[in-house]
């Protein structure tokens, strides 16, 4: 090789091991290399974005009370779902993770079986800040957690497993059924914390039972995993006694009816006053004691009891449990109008007082017009008729009405009681000039007061036959005072007959 051709391939060989030597061996200030461009007598020099190694802090917390969460798990994934750090939170809620470069990660925190885990995303930037910013919040919200339920149904009688019977467990916003196995035995899955009413239909031969169910938060439950549940039906058994005497009493009928009013079963008293109830699957019902039938010939009340069977052994009633009735009155009567003939439909009731709710008993007249009374305390009372209803338009009576510790009334039994008919009475009401005035003020005594209309007219409903003053006064006019007579019956059942009253300026 000539002389020539290694003076001119030297110098570039020389030039690149130079730059190659240079971007090898030269570091920057922070540590990072440093590449070095030489082209002719010009030098460019890049130094690379330096990193930053940050710690990041945040705190834990429940997503419903808002306290921290401690000993939880918190896990660092990278972006490739790699994971780089694990700690924990203190017992105020906080973590901490060391030593991070600039990059997007995935947070994973979990605080036990009792809240649901949950991933968050966090960004560190290359100039050191942080999103969301050191020390955020991060709430968990409380897990859902199932629990099972199991127990078992067996013979009151025998103690033995009943297998196939329908066990439900609902409230209000679930509901779980299945049957029991050969065994007797129930399990239900997948059951939230809550209280349930639990259900077991055991047919005609055992009956329904019902109880309730509580299922905690921390997996406690009442009554507890792998109770037994007997089934089977009840029985029940008293006395009715005369309640002033003590005595027994006999031919009392008493009826067990559901809630709705469907007879189950009906027995009667003995001679010692006893009845028996036998075969009362579980459930609610009404006990009716019914005296108002004759008893030896006399007349007692009814009464209303409660019962609630809950299983074959426990009941709200105790068995010889006595029911006392009170001798009653019963008293007959016919309602007719003022020419002797029955009138029919007329509602007739006791009752405390005029205007009171409380009544005793009501009737209402057949055909004949004859009503009966039964089931009556002694009292003070008032009889009330009302004839409204009646085919006829008849009115209404008040009669005073007493009845005696001994059964004895001071009104006889099987007296005729008189209602006379009634009738609308309407009139207008004019001026001097004749024309008709409206709001006027028009007043029977035992009727009330009516205003007179647009057209000057008044009106009374349901006046009976009687002589009555009515009185007209209007602001700016003398007061007028008229005496009318009323007779229904009559073919002019008023007078004066035209009902046409004029009042006079002052």
């Amino acid at each position: 090789m000539s002389k020539e051709i290694v003076k001119y391939l030297f110098f570039p060989i020389f030039l690149v091991s130079i730059i190659f030597l240079i971007a090898g061996c030269g570091e920057s200030s922070g540590g990072a290399p440093l590449y070095t461009l030489i082209t002719g007598a010009q030098i460019i020099e890049q130094v690379a974005t330096p990193t930053y190694e940050v710690t990041y802090t945040g705190f834990v917390k429940s997503e419903g009370t808002k306290s921290p969460l401690s000993s939880a798990s918190v896990i660092l994934y990278s972006s490739a779902s790699v994971i780089l750090k694990r700690t924990s939170t203190t017992d105020e809620g906080k973590f901490f993770l060391s030593n991070l470069a600039s990059d997007i990660f995935d947070l994973k925190i979990s605080a036990g079986s009792y809240y649901s885990e949950k991933y968050f995303k966090i960004q560190i930037y290359k100039d050191g800040t942080k999103s969301p910013p050191d020390s955020s919040d991060f709430y968990l919200a409380t897990a859902t957690i199932l629990f099972s339920y199991r127990g078992s149904v067996t013979d009151v009688s025998s103690g033995k497993g009943i297998s196939n019977v329908s066990v439900t467990m609902a409230n209000a916003s679930s509901s779980f059924s299945t049957f029991t196995t050969s065994e007797g035995k129930y399990v239900f899955d997948g059951i939230q914390a809550g209280i349930y009413d639990l259900k077991i239909v055991g047919g005609e031969q055992y009956g329904d039972f019902q109880t309730k169910v509580a299922i905690y938060s921390d997996g406690t439950k009442s009554p507890p995993d792998d109770s037994v549940f007997n089934i089977g039906t009840a029985g029940l058994y008293g006395y009715v006694k005369d309640k002033k005497s003590g005595s027994a009493l006999s031919k009392v009928e008493v009826s067990l009816m559901t809630i709705d009013g469907m007879i189950v079963q009906s027995v009667v008293t003995g001679v010692d006053g006893k009845f028996e109830l036998k075969s009362i699957p579980v459930g609610n019902f009404t006990l009716r004691i019914n005296g108002q039938k004759e008893v030896s010939g006399k007349d007692y009340n009814a009464l209303i009891s409660t019962l609630n069977v809950f299983s074959y052994q426990s009941k709200s009633l105790s068995d010889g449990v006595e029911f006392l009735l009170e001798r009653q009155t019963r008293f007959s009567g016919n309602v007719i109008d003022e020419n002797g003939n029955p009138i029919k439909d007329v509602l007739v009731m006791v009752r405390t007082s005029s205007g009171t709710t409380e009544i005793y008993a009501q009737s209402v007249t057949d055909d004949a017009g004859s009503f009966v009374l039964s089931g009556l305390p002694a009292g003070t009372f008032e009889m009330y008729f009302d004839g409204t209803n009646s085919v006829l338009d008849y009115g209404k009576n008040i009669i005073p009405f007493v009845i005696l510790e001994d059964g004895s009334t001071s009104i006889s039994s099987g007296k005729f009681f008189k209602l006379d008919k009634f009738i609308d009475l309407s009139g207008k009401i004019t001026n001097e000039l004749g024309t008709y005035l409206a709001g006027v003020t028009c007043e029977i005594e035992g009727y009330g007061s009516v205003l007179s209309n647009s057209n000057g007219t008044f009106l009374f409903r349901n006046v009976i036959k009687g002589t009555y003053k009515i009185t007209f006064q209007k602001t700016g006019y003398r007061s007028l005072q008229i005496d009318i007579q009323v007779d229904p019956n009559s073919n002019t059942p008023f007078t004066p007959p035209d009902l046409l009253f004029q009042l006079i300026p002052e």
